[in-house]
């Protein structure tokens, strides 16, 4: 019971203060999977392979991975990407990876991405990050506390930290896609790109935000003037209503 929350994550606790068990957010649940065994990269590449059958099956020819690099290793997820695809994988794939997991690697260094090899079906996607949580846990950030409730969620990074990763993607000339959810992280989330682009202009650069749930029509209209797009998932209201995210 002596382990504290993480940066970005919430650990659930009883009123002695020991653990429920519940692990919210990513962060959070990272401090599981870093003890879960590795399955090696013929491991990662054989449950890809499965996957990529699965989607098949039903008809989906093209998915995207967000967050690759935040449970294993970024350049052997692209490698057991390349073994599945070349050994006949029926899926094209966009991998979005971790802004930090890309950092690390040195992806965000000028002219680093044309040196990495991919199979003609996988490609590079946006970078991504997140600035808030999920309805469902109550940890996305809105501007009123949610209903019955004295919480408001909160936000993944603060604004200084948030404005200081999309300034180096930026700066890369590489897209971004921020998780943001609530209405609160959404606002910030903006603000911070437009921010990044007064500071280092690239008009051909147009950052993303993901989910982008509770929205309302001014913020709609400010994320069209700075040519911020929207990524929203509606078929995810028919499947999980209120819970939705």
């Amino acid at each position: 019971g002596s382990t504290p929350n993480p940066p970005g994550g919430i650990i659930d606790r009883d009123a002695a203060g020991k653990p429920t068990g519940v692990f919210r957010e990513m962060a959070a649940m990272e401090l599981i999977e870093s003890t879960l065994p590795d399955p090696g990269e013929v491991g990662v590449a054989n449950i890809l392979h499965a996957a990529m059958t699965d989607l098949e099956q039903k008809g989906i020819l093209a998915a995207s991975e967000a967050f690759a690099g935040n449970w294993y290793p970024l350049e052997a997820k692209v490698r057991a990407y390349n073994r599945v695809l070349e050994q006949g994988g029926p899926i094209r794939v966009t991998l979005m990876p971790e802004l930090l997991a890309a950092e690390r690697i040195g992806w965000l260094e000028p002219g680093h991405l044309p040196d990495i090899r991919l199979h003609p079906d996988l490609r590079i996607g946006p970078l991504k990050l997140m600035a808030d949580g999920a309805i469902s846990a109550r940890t996305a950030a809105l501007s009123k506390p949610y209903e019955n409730s004295d919480t408001s969620g909160y936000l993944a990074l603060d604004r200084q930290e948030l404005e200081q990763r999309l300034l180096r993607a930026q700066r890369a000339e590489m897209p971004t896609a921020t998780h943001a959810i609530g209405d609160r992280a959404i606002k910030i989330t903006l603000e911070m790109i437009e921010k990044v682009q007064t500071i280092c202009p690239k008009a051909h650069l147009h950052h993303r935000i993901e989910h982008a749930i509770l929205i309302d029509t001014p913020l709609c209209g400010r994320l069209a003037a700075a040519g911020i797009m929207v990524a929203a998932q509606p078929q995810l209201l028919l499947e999980m209503g209120d819970t939705h995210y």
